[in-house]
Order: C-alpha cells, then sequence, then structure tokens
C-alpha cells in the first residue's frame, strides 16, 4: 500500500474514532482540579464539540489534504473568547488542548497498530496533531486577548464616561461647580507663580424663571444649553466657562486684566441678548455680571467667587449689566450694552 494510501487509512479509522477522542478527553479533563470560575453547561458542551470536530479536521487532512477553512478556524477561535466573556481561566482551556492532543496521538498510535501503518506514516499524522493543537492554542490565546481588550477599551470609555459625568452638568455640557473649583484653584496658583492677573466673572440669568414657566423646563434647558453654547463663544480658548447651578454661570479668565475681563463681559451680555428661538417664537435673555479680580478682590478660589457674586448682585439691583467688584472702585455698565 502506497503512502497517501497508508495516511488515508489512517485519517479515516482516525474519523470513525472522533466521538471517542472527545469523550476520552474529557475523561482525562475531569481528572483534574478546575482552576477558579466554573464553567457554564454551554461551555462544557462546546468544549465537547469543539474536540470532536478538531479531531475530524485531523483526520480529513490526513485523508484528502484539505486544509481547515477560515470559517473553520474562526470557531476554533471563538472558544477563546467565550473563555474571555464568562470569566475563565484561559489555564482550563490550553489544559484541554493538551489533553486533547495527547489522547488523539494515542488513538492514532492504536490505529496505526491495527492496521500496520509505518511508523514513519504515524510520526507525521502525530506531527499534524500537534501542528493543530499548537496553532488552535494560539488562536484561542489571540481571542482570548483580544476580547480582554475590547472589554478594557470598554471599561475605559466607561470611566471616562462617569467621570465626565461627576466633573459636568449634564444639561449644559460645562463643567459643573466640583470641576470649576479645581479649575479655579489651578488659575489661582498659575496667576501667584507668574505674577500674571486673572479674572473671574460670574454671570446670572435676569428672567429665566419666566422661560421656564412659561414654556415649560424642557424648554427652559434647551434656553440654558443655547446660553452655554454663546458663553463659551463670547470667551477666549483658554478661559473656563463653568455652570454653577441654576441659572448661573460662571467664567474663569486667566491672564486677564481689568479692561480683558470688562470686554468679555460686554461681549457677553450682547451674545446672550441675541435672539434665541424657544417652541416657535424668540426670547432674548438678559443677564447681570460680577467681576472680580485677582489678587485685588481676593486671592483665594472662595474670596474671588465671593467677590464676584456680591458684584453680580449689585449689577442685578441696578436692572442688569456689568458690575466690577469693588476694590478699584465700581464700574457698572447699563443692562443695554
Amino acid at each position: 500500500m502506497g503512502t497517501e494510501d497508508s495516511r488515508s487509512q489512517l485519517g479515516v479509522a482516525l474519523g470513525l474514532r472522533a466521538e471517542e477522542c472527545a469523550v476520552r478527553s474529557e475523561q482525562r479533563l475531569d481528572a483534574f482540579p478546575w482552576i477558579g470560575t466554573p464553567p457554564s453547561p454551554l461551555y462544557l458542551s462546546t468544549r465537547h464539540t469543539a474536540m470532536w470536530f478538531g479531531t475530524l479536521l485531523v483526520a480529513r487532512f490526513l485523508v484528502s489534504g484539505v486544509q481547515p477553512r477560515e470559517e473553520e478556524l474562526a470557531y476554533i477561535s471563538e472558544r477563546g473568547r467565550q473563555v474571555a466573556e464568562e470569566g475563565l481561566s484561559i489555564v482550563n482551556m490550553a489544559r484541554g488542548y493538551l489533553v486533547w492532543r495527547d489522547v488523539t496521538n494515542q488513538v492514532l498510535a492504536e490505529e496505526a497498530r491495527r492496521l500496520g501503518t509505518d511508523p514513519r506514516i504515524l510520526a507525521a499524522a502525530k506531527s499534524v496533531v500537534r501542528a493543530t493543537c499548537d496553532g488552535n492554542l494560539v488562536r484561542m490565546a489571540r481571542a482570548f486577548d483580544e476580547h480582554l481588550h475590547d472589554v478594557d477599551h470598554r471599561l475605559q470609555e466607561e470611566r471616562e464616561n462617569l467621570r465626565h459625568a461627576a466633573l459636568h452638568d449634564p444639561v449644559t455640557g460645562l463643567p459643573n461647580r466640583m470641576l470649576l473649583y479645581d479649575r479655579l484653584g489651578h488659575a489661582v496658583a498659575g496667576a501667584r507663580r507668574e505674577h500674571r492677573s486673572l479674572a473671574v466673572l460670574l454671570v446670572d440669568l435676569d428672567g429665566f424663571k419666566e422661560v421656564n414657566d412659561g414654556f415649560g423646563h424642557r424648554q427652559g434647558d434647551e434656553v440654558l444649553a443655547e446660553v452655554a453654547r454663546r458663553l463659551q463663544g463670547a470667551v477666549r480658548a483658554a478661559d473656563t466657562v463653568s455652570r454653577l447651578g441654576g441659572d448661573e454661570f460662571v467664567a474663569v479668565l486667566p491672564g486677564a486684566d481689568r479692561t480683558t475681563a470688562l470686554e468679555i463681559a460686554r461681549r457677553i451680555l450682547g451674545d446672550l441678548f441675541a435672539p434665541m428661538p424657544v417652541a416657535g417664537t424668540e426670547v432674548a435673555v438678559r443677564a447681570s455680571v460680577g467681576v472680580a479680580l485677582y489678587p485685588l478682590h481676593g486671592d483665594q478660589p472662595d474670596p474671588l467667587l465671593l467677590s464676584a457674586d456680591h458684584a453680580m448682585y449689585v449689577a442685578k439691583r441696578r436692572g442688569g449689566g456689568i458690575h466690577l467688584a469693588d476694590g478699584e472702585g465700581p464700574v457698572s455698565f447699563p443692562s443695554n450694552l
């Protein structure tokens, strides 16, 4: 009998015992303690199928020389993803491949003795089993790693989303009070270290309650979101705009002196007063702006915010507009600026 015929005959014999190879492999695996999280019934059933299927692929190759197709290899790889999804130790799966390798080679040796197969053909068949085992181990490990990478990426995204939600206002997307204090603290430290100016603007919308009462909270939120966009458009790229709460906003302006701060405050009033579409009509939002300067009106975040808040209330009592905190004397601008 020729070499190819002998190899083909050995392959047919192995194929006929594919189910037995899977059963014997599982029996041998049951003698080992399971490491880590116990497997699901689905994993155990697919483990049996995978060992049976792997044996058939080897048998087919011995008979016909046909290499496994991509979709057949993908089935093997998917086992690694399943292990990762169930949180199983990869050691259990690696042991399964090694046990299957040993059992399959043992069955090949039994069939070779029965058939009187040339030892060189048996050795070549065993090398196919080893190569199949090694290749499947690599594919399984790669799929395992890819799944863990995907999970890690999703966890990073989720952590970033949670971090963003913890530090940003859900209505406007602006930094919230917590992030404001962090940014303002850094700005004060930088101003002190570099001996430069810093301005804080506290912006309070005038008449916003009427918008909420007249159009509803959903439309009110849309107005707040538009106010946030206009505030960001009125300041410089390095500035921070945050929502302090309700209809109060704060702008932190690193490096801004008295003149720059007042210019930006005037621009804010003008941008906010431009008509905003609300529920099929238009509204104009007025505001009161309090301005505080570092270190004239405070050399720490809380005193600066308090000075800006007091200045804002002065502006509001005067009908809106801009008011500079006491220090160099009040500087007010009417609300129609």
